[in-house]
Formats: structure tokens, sequence, C-alpha cells
């Protein structure tokens, strides 16, 4: 006689140990397992592993001076298979902060871990993380016989840039932010302004002002806001006298200076992008000539910088 000494109910890939109990004093055995590995014993109490789903018979003879007898169990050991878990994550690869989808299928519950970044539970088919960094997941997936087979996921997560920060030098009307970064969007009133795209801004009227900034993996962040009052163009021009002629103009127009320095030309339009930029050519003792006739009709903000950084700024009209 024998049993086994644990559940005969056993999922694929596990063990299991039958204990003898013949009586009379039994001096050698001999065990069959079809099915099983190894698939015979002649050991007291062996122990064997089914690896294939099935039902499985044993079979013990036991032998001793006098004679032998057996005894065999048809279907006794039942063999479950193992659930085939696969594990997905959607997205696989992801900025900081983006909430990701992780998705298992093959068995019927889940169990996933570690919980770091699980933004609504641990188990379930489909859970969700926004983990802080890189992260493996790994989800255990089981039947309702308890079989139990896991499967894993990796998460790439791409940092972004350092928030922002940007500061209004008013008097020479500059917005700039310390971020050193790929790509930049200034906006105003969380509405982005067309090309302004540098690290400085000149804000041509009031409002809250910000800038969005990313990197070359493509992941952004926003500065805070900024507020800036703007009276009228008027407030951005110096005490330096600056006589830009004809204005209205076709965008070609002559500008006399108190000094004769060098100058880079800078063009902005009214909602304060970038539209173009020259250095200035002179014609003679603190007159120079620009060419500006490519861009559209218009009202424009013409900013001077010297070499010293020392700015003059006048509006002007292309017709």
């Amino acid at each position: 006689n024998f049993i086994a000494s644990g559940n005969t109910s056993i999922c694929a890939g596990s063990m299991i140990t039958f204990n003898n109990q013949s009586t009379n004093a039994p001096q050698s055995y001999q065990w069959n397992f079809p099915g099983a590995t190894p698939s015979s014993s002649t050991a007291v109490n062996p122990t064997v592993t089914y690896n294939s789903p099935g039902t499985y018979t044993v079979e013990l003879i036991a032998s001793n001076a006098i004679g032998s007898d057996s005894e065999v169990k048809t279907g006794y050991i039942t063999v479950h298979p193992q659930p085939n878990v696969t594990a997905s994550a959607e997205p696989a690869e992801a900025c900081f902060g983006t909430s990701i989808t992780l998705s298992a299928s093959g068995a019927n519950t889940y169990t996933w871990f570690p919980v770091a970044g699980l933004t609504q539970g641990n188990t379930g088919a489909v859970v969700s993380a926004t983990p802080n960094s890189s992260i493996t997941y790994t989800v255990n997936g089981a039947t309702p016989q308890g079989c139990i087979s896991t499967a894993q996921v990796s998460v790439n997560i791409l940092q972004a840039l350092p928030m922002p920060i940007i500061t209004y030098n008013q008097d020479q009307n500059i917005l700039s932010t310390n971020a050193v970064a790929t790509n930049y969007q200034w906006q105003l009133n969380n509405i982005a302004i067309p090309g302004a795209n540098g690290p400085t801004h000149s804000p041509t009227q009031s409002g809250n002002y910000s800038v969005e900034v990313s990197g070359s993996n493509g992941c952004s962040n926003k500065s805070s806001s900024i507020n800036v009052v703007i009276t009228s163009i008027a407030d951005w021009q110096s005490n330096n006298p600056l006589v830009l002629f004809p204005n209205p103009n076709d965008g070609r127009f002559m500008i006399q200076l108190n000094e004769g320095r060098s100058y880079q030309a800078e063009v902005y339009n009214m909602l304060g992008a970038l539209v173009a930029q020259a250095a200035l050519s002179k014609q003679q003792e603190n007159i120079y000539e620009a060419d500006f006739s490519f861009l559209p009709k218009g009202i424009y903000l013409l900013r001077l910088v010297e070499q010293s950084g020392k700015l003059q700024t006048v509006r002007f009209t292309k017709m």
C-alpha cells in the first residue's frame, strides 16, 4: 500500500513524494511511474517529477522472502498545465510622469511586483504605472488550479530637463531662461507664441509669460509663469536718440545714431517673435542702412544690440 505525501492534483513541473505503507517487512520495492521522471524507482519513498499535463497511474510491487504483492492506483495523479503568461507595456518608453499601461494575458488572475509606481493597485490583467525611473515589472499569473507562471516587462523612463526658471529684464525688455535645452517654446497666457523658440524672448504685450523646454529625448518641462506689464511699445525705447527714416517704408530704411559703433539688428513682430536679424551696413558717419524688404507688410519692432549688450529699440511700419 502507498499514498502520496501531498496533494495528488499538481501543476506541471511539480515534484511529488510517495510514501510506502506496505506491511510484512518488505525487503525490496519496485515503483512504476509512467509519465514521470524518473519513470521507475526501487527507493522506499521515492520522489518524482511530472512535467506534462494529464492523469497518471502509479504502481508499487513490494517483495519479501515469502513472495510479492502489488497495488495499482489508476489515474491517481492529475497534472494541470502551467499558464503561458505574457506581459507588455504601452508605451514601453516614456517621459517622466507619463502614465503607462501594463497588460498581462494567459492566466486567470494576476499580481504585479514591485508595487513602486503602480497607481491603482497591483492586481488585474491591466494596471497603470507612473514610475520615477526605468524599472522591470514582474507579473505572476495563476490558474484556478493554483498553477503559477511569471512574465516580465521593462519600462524605460526618459528624464526631462529640470523645470526652467525665467527672469525678466525690464530695462532691456528681455525674458530669459536658465535652461540649456534643444527646443524652446515661449507662451503668453498658456498659448504658444509663433516663432518664439529661443532661450530669450522680447514681449510686446502685457500678460503671463512662460517657457516650455525639451531635450534631445523629446521630454519637456515647463516653467512657472511670470507677469509682464507693458504700457506701450514706447516703454521699450532707451534714452539714447535713434532716428529711423523713412517710416513707414518698404522694409528698406536708414538709421541715424549718435554713436558710430557696430550693431546687430533684430526685428520682432507684434507677438514678440524674432522674424529677422542682420548686421547693419554703415553708409556714413552714424548712418546705417537696413534691408528687410522680404518681410510681409505689418508693424515691427527693430532692436539694435551693441557689442556691449546695450539695446536701442524703435518701431517701424512696412507698407
